[in-house]
């Protein structure tokens, strides 16, 4: 009995290991088909967006955190206000822009744990430039890996009722939910998204552990929370040799499309019509339609960006937390309280995006999207381990992988929404003829 118990087992891991390969192939090949952002085509003369984290970690080789191998026009240090991009297009300046630009010197605006991680070793053993898509490829590797061993760890610790095939699904459809975004434009901007929810996703599985609390559990705690306080206070140390402030990270000198310095502080500015207005679009917003004209000179309407329930309706079903049986069962298997941080986590990360950021983007639903999609397919698995009916569940099983499978068709979609410097937006005769091959007109 134990002897076919594991071979069982073992082919269970098996299958999922499959699936892994699978799912990272699917996911990091499409990014290579975007010139722009793989630096095949020079899409402006001078942005080199594409090399800021290796311009760090050059820099960082030779002893400082400068970036100033950049062009640093001398008209620069003679605006009124250097952080007004219609000031310096004025004065005809030759600048990169969302650099951090503070004492005549130029910094990288983003995140250094990437530099460290993958620019700076790579640089420094090989000497070449690591290609910013090619970091972003890799923290897709582990942010697909990160969801497939969350979700298991759910999927046999509590939903043992759950089928496999409904188990890779949902691992499917969270993992497409997650990154479509980071596929289409794996650049400088989704590299430091893709950075922070892998880092995130990791933390997640290193947090979860299957003993009741106890004070060796909290010094388990305690001594886990260690590398986060290190990183803390070299991080707090690193802007302080930049910015001259521990808690400066660059937004506030940041040459980029808004004066980042108008934003008056959390709630300085606060306009409650404005904030309601965002907060409804990033949720709710319904269908825009994006007009695309073929080299041929015609013209369609495809599909647009849209509130993260529109695009993927399955995500109301993290609602699922309210209902008394799933609450129940949830706190007697003491894991509420963290699906509970989940569902309210990304509002806070929403309203923290409204308040800090003078318009929110597509892009911006990446910082919290994947653990909306997480807790919602933790709680499906939940409803289905609940239903006592095998008819019942079964039925329901096929139902949830139908709903997977177009929750990654729409993410197909979405992926070919030209925009963003993305393969589409490079070449809208890419979108045409994938339409053309499906005869969708």
């Amino acid at each position: 009995m134990k002897l076919n118990q594991r071979k069982n087992e073992l082919s269970v891991n098996l299958i999922i290991i499959i699936f892994e390969i699978i799912t990272i192939v699917c996911c990091i090949l499409p990014m290579n088909l975007s010139n722009i952002w793989t630096g095949k085509v020079d899409y402006t003369v001078g942005w080199r967006q594409l090399t800021e984290y290796d311009d760090l970690a050059q820099s960082i080789l030779h002893g400082h955190v400068n970036i100033d191998s950049d062009i640093l026009d001398p008209k620069l240090e003679t605006l009124e206000n250097p952080y007004d991009w219609q000031q310096r297009d004025a004065a005809g300046i030759t600048l990169c822009w969302d650099r951090a630009y503070y004492n005549g010197h130029l910094y990288m605006y983003y995140g250094v744990i990437p530099v460290l991680l993958l620019f700076l070793p790579y640089r420094f053993l090989t000497g070449n430039a690591l290609p910013c898509f090619r970091a972003t490829q890799i923290f897709t590797i582990f942010i697909i890996l990160g969801i497939i061993a969350l979700l298991k760890k759910f999927w046999k610790n509590y939903f043992q009722n759950v089928g496999l095939s409904v188990y890779l699904a949902l691992c499917a459809s969270t993992s497409a939910i997650s990154l479509w975004y980071i596929i289409s434009a794996p650049g400088i901007y989704c590299l430091a998204i893709a950075s922070g929810i892998c880092m995130e996703l990791w933390s997640l599985n290193f947090f979860i552990k299957d003993h009741s609390f106890s004070k060796k559990l909290l010094r388990d705690l305690i001594i886990a929370a260690l590398p986060y306080l290190i990183i803390c206070v070299l991080l707090g140390l690193y802007n302080y040799v930049r910015f001259d402030s521990p808690f400066e990270f660059g937004q506030s000198y940041q040459l980029t499309s808004a004066d980042q310095r108008n934003l008056e502080g959390f709630f300085a500015s606060f306009d409650a019509k404005n904030f309601l207005s965002q907060f409804i679009n990033i949720l709710f917003a319904p269908m825009q339609r994006t007009p695309v004209t073929f080299s041929n000179g015609m013209t369609i309407n495809y599909l647009g960006f849209s509130g993260i329930f529109f695009e993927f309706p399955v995500l109301f079903l993290t609602l699922l937390i309210f209902v008394r049986p799933i609450n129940n069962y949830l706190k007697e298997n003491k894991i509420y309280s963290l699906l509970i941080t989940l569902f309210f986590v990304p509002i806070i990360i929403i309203i923290t995006i409204i308040l800090n950021s003078p318009f929110a983007t597509e892009r911006y639903k990446c910082d919290f999207l994947f653990l909306i999609a997480i807790n919602t397919v933790v709680l499906i698995m939940c409803a289905l381990h609940l239903i006592k009916s095998e008819k019942l569940r079964k039925t329901l099983s096929i139902i949830f992988i139908l709903i997977s499978i177009f929750s990654i068709i729409k993410c197909i979609l979405l992926f070919l929404v030209p925009n963003d410097f993305n393969w589409t937006f490079n070449n809208p005769d890419n979108l045409y003829k994938i339409l053309h091959l499906f005869n969708i007109k």
